[in-house]
């Protein structure tokens, strides 16, 4: 059976299972809960003074070390086709590593929320292009599911700092690298290798990529202070390793167009997050962004059942 299939059968054995079902958007949930945190700790470790550049590049190396100490615990025979290792090598880099390079970098230039307004133009790349390129059926259902989110995403968005073209344009190009990684991880050769595998080869090529780009440019340094160390450590074993394993799991089990949309869920946690860590203020905009987000994850979930 080929890979697409293995995932086809993966994705309709969870459908018509609802343990398998909740599980994948437990998965995806729970993804969401860890990248919504994410800004918060980069945001923090720019404000130590490390660069953009530096940030990811210990995110993947401290990532690959984690992922391999789980593989290595786990007693994982490794075993990679030359197919599976070039698509790994194409989307783990122009995929994942440069959705991370991307937006890390728009965070120089416009608002976390305003930027991650941008980057979840994402599952709407997602959409269309299961749609168009791969027969994938576009309802009337589904688009206004989106729009739903969309609108609450909007909400969220802080326009009062300005808007700089640069860190708008560095964050939508992160949606559309974004989907390129969601889609591989569903249509593409590694899509049936076991996730931790998947992780380690992701972060491994990334980490070696971005590493090079640091030294060339410069930018590579040691973390400035505890501070930021302990939230490069957060960022890649949490908001990383297994964020992406979660996801994965997520992907499979409800495919990605579904799990894409459930995943917009990951401004509503960065929202609390703000407001509980750093007591950022709440108000009616916010409060209603958040509340049809949420409408929109559930409208998913009860759709998909359905």
């Amino acid at each position: 059976m080929e890979n697409e299939d293995i995932v086809k059968a993966e994705t309709h054995s969870a459908l018509s299972d609802p343990s398998k079902f909740f599980k994948g958007v437990i998965a995806v949930v729970a993804a969401s809960v860890a990248y919504g945190i994410m800004p918060i700790f980069t945001k923090t470790a720019l404000n130590e003074g490390m660069k953009a550049d530096s940030v990811v590049f210990y995110r993947f190396v401290l990532s690959t070390l984690f992922s391999a100490v789980f593989l290595w615990r786990s007693s994982c025979k490794m075993s990679i086709s030359r197919k599976q290792f070039r698509h790994l090598l194409i989307f783990g880099i122009l995929g994942f590593g440069m959705t991370i390079n991307l937006l890390t970098a728009s965070y120089q230039y416009i608002p976390v929320g305003l930027a991650t307004m941008f980057h979840f133009a994402y599952p709407l790349v997602i959409l269309l292009v299961m749609a168009f390129f791969y027969q994938e059926k576009m309802t009337l259902f589904k688009a206004a599911v989106i729009l739903i989110a969309v609108a609450g995403i909007i909400l969220l968005a802080d326009f009062s700092q300005g808007l700089s073209p640069k860190g708008a344009a560095l964050a939508l190009l992160s949606a559309v690298t974004y989907a390129a990684f969601i889609i591989a991880g569903r249509k593409s050769s590694f899509a049936a290798m076991p996730s931790m595998e998947v992780i380690f080869f992701v972060c491994l090529f990334s980490s070696v990529i971005f590493g090079g780009k640091s030294v060339l440019a410069g930018t590579l340094q040691l973390p400035p202070s505890r501070t930021a160390f302990g939230c490069l450590l957060v960022i890649s074993l949490f908001c990383t390793v297994f964020a992406l394993k979660m996801l994965t799991y997520g992907i499979r089990a409800l495919g990605a167009s579904t799990s894409s949309m459930l995943n917009m869920l990951e401004p509503v946690v960065s929202v609390i997050a703000g407001t509980l860590i750093f007591s950022e203020a709440l108000n009616i905009r916010t409060v209603t962004g958040c509340v049809l987000i949420v409408a929109a994850s559930i409208l998913t979930v009860k759709g998909d059942r359905q």
